[in-house]
């Protein structure tokens, strides 16, 4: 154990190592840290899903992790390095999220907006990874034997942090796994896992529950539109291949006393962004409860050069056109038949 304890130890670049070796550790965890943040800001995910978003997301922990160990190493080689070991682990942990702050300021502007949840993942794994290395480093109390349960406790909390840190790449998978279990529904409001793959543009949505024609009390999703110039529920990423059904299936219900148009919009990954080049339907939804049914082939030829891939679905919207004011649809069922 104690053999492991030293190499991870001279691996980091602690002490006791020879002064080459420690400048060699530095710069190591230097390259790693710059070439990590290299390629986040750098290299784009090759598909803009939510699983690789989710993926670059958490992978900031590591990456800020490496970046406060290289930071650590910085300090202990300054004239910080008289001020106390607790004192250097503040500062590195300290410069580590500001680095991380910096970077997403650098992104105002850009194609890819800042989020505070990049900063709070930095955090995690700068903590957890500077916890973890001061359980290997002999100048701190934690290298005593007298401290074997300090050192354990700390261990600890850095693994909790970093599962704190990966705890959304669960849920997203989990709401992936959900996704695929439900289908061929591509909604059925029994849980919240939609929620991940729904976007709104100047719209609303919300879980509630419905009255059938039946009279059976059905759970559903209500969309809220609001004046706007397009105001729109769309579903990112739903189940995405449709071969071997026949009909999409949408209920809608109203309980407004007049008609309202909406426009259903779907489209597959070869879409090039131009409006012929996707399925556009108009549906108008009388009060009380609508049922259409898309043949799949309509579909599939909408484009007007090609043919849409059907196991290539990649997204799905009902949108208003310039409503004259705010008003709310009830979504029963969405599927494939």
């Amino acid at each position: 154990m104690k053999v492991a304890e030293r190499f991870a130890g001279s691996a980091i670049g602690f002490e006791p190592v020879p002064g080459p070796r420690r400048r060699r550790a530095r710069w190591a965890w230097t390259c790693v840290a710059l070439a990590l943040l290299a390629l986040v800001h750098l290299v784009g995910p090759p598909r803009r899903t939510l699983a690789w978003v989710t993926a670059l997301d958490v992978g900031h922990a590591p990456l800020f992790g490496a970046i406060a160990l290289a930071m650590l190493q910085f300090l202990l080689a300054s004239p910080f390095a008289s001020r106390g070991r607790a004192r250097l682990y503040g500062l590195a942990w300290l410069a580590a999220v500001a680095l991380g702050a910096g970077s997403e300021l650098l992104q105002l502007g850009a194609d890819r907006n800042p989020d505070p949840r990049d900063v709070w993942s930095d955090a995690l794994g700068a903590a957890a990874c500077l916890l973890a290395a001061s359980t290997f480093d002999p100048h701190t109390p934690f290298s005593a034997a007298s401290r074997k349960r300090a050192r354990a406790i700390c261990r600890a909390l850095a693994l909790l942090l970093l599962l704190l840190a990966f705890a959304p790449a669960v849920r997203v998978a989990d709401s992936y796994a959900a996704r695929a279990a439900a289908f061929p529904a591509l909604c059925d409001f029994a849980g919240t896992w939609e929620a991940d793959f729904i976007a709104t543009h100047r719209a609303g949505f919300a879980y509630t529950s419905s009255t059938r024609q039946d009279g059976a009390e059905v759970p559903a999703l209500r969309l809220d539109f609001e004046p706007a110039l397009y105001s729109a529920f769309k579903l990112i990423e739903p189940y995405p291949d449709w071969t071997g059904y026949q009909r999409l299936r949408l209920v809608l219900r109203s309980e407004l006393d007049h008609p309202v148009d909406l426009v259903l919009r779907i489209h597959d990954r070869a879409h090039d962004d131009r409006y012929a080049d996707r399925f556009n339907r108009r549906l108008t939804i009388l009060p009380g409860q609508n049922a259409f049914a898309i043949p799949l082939d309509e579909i599939r030829r909408a484009p007007d050069a090609r043919e849409m891939d059907l196991s290539a679905i990649a997204r799905l919207s009902v949108f208003a056109l310039a409503p004259a004011e705010r008003f709310s649809i009830e979504l029963l069922a969405l599927g494939l038949e």
